[in-house]
């Protein structure tokens, strides 16, 4: 004879469950607006006036060559064409201060921090993507460029957006995601460098570019080509007319001197640019990016990389995901050593590593406990404590230190109209 049911118990388990997902989606909620508040706080809280309302030389030259008389399809600022279309729409029309000409690069800095929490989101779940997005936007790397009026602001875009777009495809397979696929990295080709991260997109999706091809119909053919035509008309016709092989050096990323020191010049690069970011600042860095020897990522960013780095190394035959973060920041890696790219490029995807670093150490740590919510809780309140005290210092380096540097205050000294 079957036992029979115990209605109070199954009942008070229910409860318990339903208390456990209110917690869950709490969390949830909390961490999405956290990320939010803070990245909109951080990026907007005195954009001028940490640097007394004065612009920097690199600043000066962006308006300069925003207003430049010459006809648009015969000034270099082509290469940087989608920064200087959205700065002619927050500085031009918007207003004219230096608050208008940084908002560009808040913007960029923005969409790349959304992008950072959904692709975080996709790969680890809310809670990561949220304390990844904030060790993002906090770190003085992203505070940097993000919050100066420099075309290498949109350097923090270039690969997330690949990325972005490559899921996008992967996940619908239809003419629209192929078509965002492509406007993005038409668009991308705009930045100097960014050709090489393009070809490696390419080849990553072409088994789905093949698979939705066979399905578009000749309305679709002609949207298709029509829209990416549009897209990619002026800076294939900017490239062509000049006639320059240097233009083209500095398209295809490449900016070494000479032809003896130039392979002695990549390997120095190659070996700073990772020191640069994670362990120790160097005087190659553009003044806006420089604050003694401090690094553009945190240390405790640093480390969990590390743990992040040996998490996904492991899974690069057998993940696509996995596989093509790695490509693309080997990728980024080398495009920043020929010099002419931002070490930005690199800030985002270092990023993605950096959450599944904290993955992994949780991971570990689960299969210690694995029925113990106690301990669950526990490492999670250690794990944002940890992060919440670094946003903390490392917003703190940029807000105080920077902006009281006197190296700082002697650079910015014009004052824009």
């Amino acid at each position: 004879m079957p036992r029979p049911i115990n209605t109070k118990r199954l009942s008070k388990i229910r409860q318990v469950s339903r208390q456990i997902t209110e917690i869950k989606v709490t969390g949830t909620l909390i961490s999405a607006l956290l990320a939010g508040a803070t990245t909109i706080f951080i990026v907007f809280w005195r954009l001028s006036a940490v640097t007394n309302n004065f612009a920097s030389s690199h600043e000066v030259l962006t308006k300069v060559n925003l207003l430049n008389d010459s006809p648009w399809w015969q000034s270099l600022n082509f290469l940087y064409g989608p920064y200087y279309l959205l700065l002619h729409v927050t500085y031009g029309g918007l207003t004219h201060s230096l608050f208008g000409l940084r908002l560009a690069s808040v913007v960029c800095g923005l969409i790349a921090a959304g992008v950072i929490f959904y692709l975080s989101r996709r790969y680890y779940g809310y809670r990561i993507a949220g304390l990844s997005t904030l060790a993002f936007v906090c770190s003085f790397g992203f505070l940097a460029l993000s919050r100066t009026a420099v075309p290498d602001a949109a350097y923090l875009l270039v690969p997330l957006l690949l990325i972005y777009a490559l899921e996008l495809l992967a996940d619908y397979l239809n003419f629209s995601s192929l078509l965002i696929f492509f406007a993005i990295a038409a668009g991308s080709l705009y930045f100097p460098g960014a050709v090489w991260l393009v070809i490696i997109a390419i080849l990553i999706a072409k088994a789905n570019i093949v698979h939705v091809f066979k399905q578009l119909t000749l309305v679709s053919h002609i949207v298709l080509y029509a829209i990416i035509g549009l897209i990619l008309t002026p800076i294939g016709y900017f490239l062509v007319s000049k006639h320059s092989a240097a233009l083209l050096k500095i398209w295809l990323g490449y900016g070494l001197n000479g032809q003896a020191a130039a392979l002695k010049q990549l390997a120095a690069n190659f070996y700073r640019t990772p020191l640069d970011l994670l362990a120790y600042g160097s005087s190659r860095q553009p003044d806006y990016l420089r604050l003694g020897h401090l690094p553009l990522l945190p240390i405790y960013i640093s480390v969990v990389i590390l743990a992040g780095l040996y998490a996904v190394v492991p899974r690069f035959r057998h993940s696509t995901r996995f596989s093509t973060l790695l490509l693309l920041i080997t990728a980024s890696w080398l495009v920043v050593s020929l010099g002419v790219a931002s070490i930005g490029m690199l800030l985002p995807l270092l990023i993605i590593v950096f959450g599944a670093g904290l993955a992994y150490l949780l991971k570990e740590w689960y299969a210690v406990f694995p029925k113990n919510p106690l301990a669950k809780y526990f490492v999670w309140s250690i794990v944002s404590a940890v992060v919440i005290f670094g946003c903390f210092f490392s917003a703190r380096s940029y807000f105080v230190a920077w902006s009281n540097d006197p190296a700082v205050a002697a650079g910015y000294s014009t004052s824009i109209r």
